[in-house]
């Protein structure tokens, strides 16, 4: 199996994370390297919230770092076989696991839910809401607060991306060799762009209204408002992974924690220089993208008024508040192993009856 190369661009452009193995690097958002930390596992997911790095690794361990100097803040241990996290908006994070998702609410008590199979995710607008993919092809729509479905659809292939369009109110989901728009309550295909490849890994605007899929050592680019293809980023090395920042700065991330930042706009372009006891690598880097197909997507975005903020579905009983996060998990952690299989029963019936909210489903087992 590769291991990841997990990538994260900061919203405000100011900042870039890459991971190799159990290395961590930040960059400054012109590329120049700033701090690095030595995570105990494989990092398979980055993302920047605020003043803060969040990181997980292979072991389900999400650590919270200063963006400023890399001081380690907090850290909360999920569930071992880690593949992805998402990050929302609002700073709820999602962990995803073969077994179903790991989710911890901004300010709220992390809980459980059950999705076999689950390959991506994403969130919606806010914290309120989730993109699921799944090996076999199944896309759900998921509403966080009840833990309900809202619909599924069932596409051709392996689910290798999820991303939410603010700009459409649809979901965006790569699947074998197309990108696909699906609505917001997850139940119809609303268009499906082919793509030359098997597609994988995807990005998609703060706006919603441009994507770029990997497939390969190439990346995509599309004009989601139109559904017009508006060109390609070849590279001479296998592309990890993608993300926007500011904008439409696109970073692209590959192995040995590098990545190359372009403006698919102007056409300019940097890349991420190597850390102290680093040595420095070129790469070829071919940018067909046109920028006035692009630039028409914006322009139809901002002709059309305000985007669609959220699909409103069955309302369900919102998460309750209390510590910031992971202090119910310790209380969890330590029932199990005080307690052990036979009493942790006992304890779940317990706690439901305390707050059932609590605890939709059993976490952790």
């Amino acid at each position: 199996m590769t291991t990841p190369c997990p990538l994260a661009m900061a919203p405000d452009g100011d900042g870039v994370a890459c991971g190799d193995g159990p290395e961590l690097l930040v960059y400054r958002g012109n590329g120049a390297p700033t701090w690095r930390a030595l995570i105990n596992g494989v990092l398979v997911g980055i993302g920047f919230v605020g003043d803060e790095v969040l990181t997980l690794d292979a072991s389900g361990r999400v650590q919270w770092w200063s963006r400023q100097d890399g001081a380690p803040l907090e850290e909360v241990v999920t569930r071992d076989g880690a593949r992805r996290l998402a990050i929302a908006t609002d700073g709820s994070a999602a962990i995803l696991t073969p077994g179903g998702i790991a989710v911890i609410p901004a300010g709220g008590q992390p809980f459980w839910l059950d999705h076999p199979g689950a390959s991506a995710l994403s969130f919606g607008p806010d914290g309120q809401s989730l993109g699921v993919g799944t090996d076999s092809g199944e896309f759900s729509a998921i509403d966080l607060r009840s833990g309900g479905t809202w619909g599924r659809s069932r596409l051709s292939g392996s689910i290798g991306g999820v991303g939410w369009s603010q700009a459409l109110g649809q979901w965006v989901v790569t699947a074998g060799r197309s990108l696909n728009l699906i609505s917001g309550d997850g139940r119809a295909l609303v268009n499906q762009l082919q793509v030359q490849g098997l597609v994988g890994r995807l990005a998609v605007t703060d706006d919603g209204t441009v994507a770029a899929v990997v497939a390969g050592k190439t990346v995509y680019a599309f004009d989601l408002t139109s559904g017009q293809f508006a060109g390609d980023v070849t590279l001479n090395r296998a592309v990890h992974d993608v993300k926007f920042g500011q904008g439409l700065w696109l970073g692209i991330g590959l192995d040995d924690a590098e990545a190359t930042i372009i403006d698919l706009m102007s056409g300019q372009q940097g890349r991420t220089e190597p850390h102290p006891s680093r040595a420095r690598t070129n790469w070829n880097v071919h940018n067909q993208v046109d920028p006035a197909v692009l630039r028409g997507a914006a322009a139809a975005f901002q002709a059309d008024g305000e985007p669609v903020a959220a699909f409103t579905g069955n309302e369900g009983k919102s998460q309750s508040g209390g510590c910031r996060r992971g202090c119910l998990w310790v209380a969890i952690l330590t029932a199990i192993l005080a307690v052990g299989c036979g009493g942790l029963g006992l304890g779940y019936m317990g706690m439901q009856m305390i707050d059932p909210s609590l605890m939709p489903e059993l976490p952790f087992p």
